[in-house]
């Protein structure tokens, strides 16, 4: 037999052969495995990382949408407010504008619904119709004229009645409650310069 093996003299024996080999096929399965541990382990930390990014990419997306509804609304009361102040020869187009504005917010209030708590979604549609029904109290309440029109078309005219905020200030309100938002000072969000800074905010990044 330890000749078959290429042993001459008998000097190995089969026993010590075999167990060279199962030790040195041991290591060989060790070492394997540790390979396998190493790629389980870099799967696991990918996924880790790509669950991470996910949801900061997801938080990131819902605080931009909850910024582009909270900035929808409150341009929509500026537009309101200024458009109470007096007659207007372009009353109709901004009585269009605040009808596009109250557009606005209602889109802006269902992409945050989309991806949203109940609650969260519920205030944000409330907030959506609040806009919708201020915009028609107005339109309802715009005595318009002919002034200065072409082909008899009524462009000036003057919002009769006070818009009525306190239903859709509100609706804000809770909004930035149930959203985790700290909102402005309400003196702050009503003061002149304020509503200033955010028409001409709102303008330039159109």
């Amino acid at each position: 037999m330890n000749d078959l093996l290429g042993v001459k003299g008998g000097s190995v024996s089969v026993s010590a052969i075999l167990s060279t080999a199962i030790s040195t096929g041991g290591v060989v399965l060790a070492g394997l495995g540790g390979v396998a541990l190493t790629h389980r382990g870099t799967l696991r930390r990918e996924a880790e990382q790509a669950e991470r990014a996910r949801r900061e990419l997801q938080e990131q997306t819902r605080k931009n949408d909850h910024g582009e509804l909270v900035g929808a609304a409150t341009r929509l009361r500026v537009l309101i407010e200024v458009a109470y102040q007096r007659h207007w020869p372009d009353m109709d187009g901004r009585i269009l504008a605040i009808q596009d504005q109250a557009i606005a917010v209602g889109v802006a209030a269902s992409k945050v619904a989309l991806g949203a708590s109940a609650a969260e979604g519920d205030r944000a549609r409330a907030l959506g119709l609040a806009a919708s029904q201020l915009a028609a109290y107005v339109a309802r309440h715009t005595e318009m004229g002919r002034g200065n029109a072409e082909n008899g078309v009524m462009s000036s005219g003057q919002i009769t009645r006070a818009p009525g905020f306190t239903e859709f200030d509100a609706r804000l309100d809770e909004f930035y409650a149930v959203a985790g938002m700290v909102p402005p000072d309400i003196g702050v969000r009503r003061a002149p310069r304020y509503r200033l800074w955010l028409t001409r905010r709102s303008a330039s990044s159109r």
